[in-house]
Protein backbone atom coordinates (compact mmCIF):
# COMPACT_ATOMS: atom_id res chain seq x y z
CA UNK A 1 0.00 0.00 0.00
CA UNK A 2 1.25 3.59 -0.93
CA UNK A 3 1.73 6.11 2.10
CA UNK A 4 1.26 9.51 1.14
CA UNK A 5 -1.52 11.67 -0.38
CA UNK A 6 -3.00 11.76 -3.17
CA UNK A 7 -3.20 15.26 -5.81
CA UNK A 8 -6.63 15.72 -5.48
CA UNK A 9 -6.50 15.70 -1.33
CA UNK A 10 -3.41 17.88 -1.59
CA UNK A 11 -5.29 20.31 -3.93
CA UNK A 12 -8.37 20.45 -1.26
CA UNK A 13 -6.13 21.22 2.18
CA UNK A 14 -4.45 24.34 -0.51
CA UNK A 15 -7.89 25.43 -1.27
CA UNK A 16 -8.99 25.51 2.51
CA UNK A 17 -6.07 27.18 3.76
CA UNK A 18 -5.96 30.16 1.02
CA UNK A 19 -10.27 30.26 1.90
CA UNK A 20 -9.65 30.98 5.40
CA UNK A 21 -6.28 33.41 4.72
CA UNK A 22 -8.45 35.12 2.17
CA UNK A 23 -11.31 35.45 5.70
CA UNK A 24 -9.43 36.25 7.72
CA UNK A 25 -7.62 39.03 6.47
CA UNK A 26 -11.10 40.48 4.77
CA UNK A 27 -12.06 40.32 9.23
CA UNK A 28 -8.99 41.98 10.03
CA UNK A 29 -9.33 45.04 7.53
CA UNK A 30 -13.00 45.24 8.85
CA UNK A 31 -12.13 45.41 12.63
CA UNK A 32 -9.63 47.77 11.71
CA UNK A 33 -11.68 49.95 9.85
CA UNK A 34 -14.04 49.75 13.24
CA UNK A 35 -11.00 50.89 15.88
CA UNK A 36 -10.99 53.34 13.48
CA UNK A 37 -14.07 54.67 13.64
CA UNK A 38 -14.71 54.25 17.16
CA UNK A 39 -11.60 56.59 17.49
CA UNK A 40 -12.82 59.41 15.73
CA UNK A 41 -16.71 59.26 17.09
CA UNK A 42 -14.92 59.94 20.06
CA UNK A 43 -13.14 62.78 19.08
CA UNK A 44 -15.61 64.05 16.87
CA UNK A 45 -18.41 63.47 20.30
CA UNK A 46 -16.16 65.26 22.56
CA UNK A 47 -15.54 68.37 20.38
CA UNK A 48 -19.19 68.67 19.68
CA UNK A 49 -20.23 68.39 23.74
CA UNK A 50 -17.24 70.95 24.18
CA UNK A 51 -18.81 73.31 21.45
CA UNK A 52 -21.90 72.70 22.90
CA UNK A 53 -21.01 73.59 26.69
CA UNK A 54 -19.00 76.56 25.32
CA UNK A 55 -22.08 77.90 23.89
CA UNK A 56 -24.67 77.05 26.76
CA UNK A 57 -22.03 78.67 29.41
CA UNK A 58 -20.31 81.72 27.44
CA UNK A 59 -16.41 79.84 27.99
CA UNK A 60 -14.04 79.04 25.33
CA UNK A 61 -13.43 75.93 24.20
CA UNK A 62 -10.58 74.14 21.54
CA UNK A 63 -9.26 71.05 20.46
CA UNK A 64 -5.44 70.85 20.09
CA UNK A 65 -3.42 67.80 18.87
CA UNK A 66 0.01 67.38 20.14
CA UNK A 67 2.66 65.78 17.85
CA UNK A 68 4.95 64.86 20.82
CA UNK A 69 2.18 62.71 22.83
CA UNK A 70 -0.05 61.87 19.31
CA UNK A 71 -3.50 62.97 21.56
CA UNK A 72 -6.27 64.75 21.17
CA UNK A 73 -6.55 67.68 24.37
CA UNK A 74 -10.29 69.26 23.96
CA UNK A 75 -10.86 71.73 26.68
CA UNK A 76 -13.35 74.03 27.71
CA UNK A 77 -12.76 76.37 30.61
CA UNK A 78 -14.10 76.01 33.67
CA UNK A 79 -15.01 71.84 32.60
CA UNK A 80 -12.70 68.71 32.83
CA UNK A 81 -10.69 68.40 30.07
CA UNK A 82 -10.62 65.20 27.58
CA UNK A 83 -7.30 63.49 26.36
CA UNK A 84 -7.98 60.92 23.52
CA UNK A 85 -4.64 59.03 23.12
CA UNK A 86 -4.63 57.78 19.12
CA UNK A 87 -3.71 54.45 18.36
CA UNK A 88 -0.89 53.88 16.44
CA UNK A 89 -1.82 53.19 13.53
CA UNK A 90 -4.29 56.67 13.33
CA UNK A 91 -2.40 59.43 11.74
CA UNK A 92 -3.02 63.03 12.20
CA UNK A 93 -2.70 66.69 11.00
CA UNK A 94 -4.55 69.65 12.45
CA UNK A 95 -4.14 72.64 9.91
CA UNK A 96 -3.79 75.24 12.29
CA UNK A 97 -2.71 75.72 16.19
CA UNK A 98 -6.06 74.76 17.68
CA UNK A 99 -9.74 74.96 16.65
CA UNK A 100 -11.62 77.13 19.24
CA UNK A 101 -14.73 78.21 20.07
CA UNK A 102 -15.19 81.63 21.98
CA UNK A 103 -18.66 80.99 23.79
CA UNK A 104 -21.90 82.86 22.25
CA UNK A 105 -19.91 84.20 19.06
CA UNK A 106 -18.79 82.48 16.20
CA UNK A 107 -15.08 80.23 16.47
CA UNK A 108 -12.70 82.36 16.57
CA UNK A 109 -10.49 80.01 13.67
CA UNK A 110 -11.84 77.82 11.47
CA UNK A 111 -10.05 74.67 10.02
CA UNK A 112 -9.57 70.64 9.87
CA UNK A 113 -8.92 67.78 12.02
CA UNK A 114 -7.48 64.98 9.10
CA UNK A 115 -6.98 61.05 10.68
CA UNK A 116 -5.45 58.42 8.45
CA UNK A 117 -6.02 54.61 9.20
CA UNK A 118 -2.54 53.79 8.02
CA UNK A 119 -3.63 50.19 7.66
CA UNK A 120 -6.26 50.86 5.11
CA UNK A 121 -5.70 53.91 3.68
CA UNK A 122 -9.37 55.51 5.05
CA UNK A 123 -9.26 59.16 5.82
CA UNK A 124 -12.09 61.31 7.68
CA UNK A 125 -11.93 65.11 8.48
CA UNK A 126 -13.80 67.05 11.53
CA UNK A 127 -14.01 70.61 10.17
CA UNK A 128 -14.99 74.05 11.83
CA UNK A 129 -16.50 76.23 9.98
CA UNK A 130 -16.08 79.89 10.37
CA UNK A 131 -19.05 82.22 11.71
CA UNK A 132 -21.25 79.43 11.84
CA UNK A 133 -19.22 77.29 14.33
CA UNK A 134 -20.64 74.10 12.16
CA UNK A 135 -18.49 70.93 12.96
CA UNK A 136 -18.52 68.78 9.89
CA UNK A 137 -17.17 65.13 9.57
CA UNK A 138 -16.50 63.70 6.45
Amino acid sequence: MNKGFTLIELLIVTLLIFCIGTFSMLGLDYINNLKFDVVVDEIYNAFSQARSISYAAGCSASLTYSYSTHSVTIACSGYETTVIKLPSFVQANLNVSALRFNGNVSPSNAGTFTMINTLTNRTKSITLRPVSGKITLY
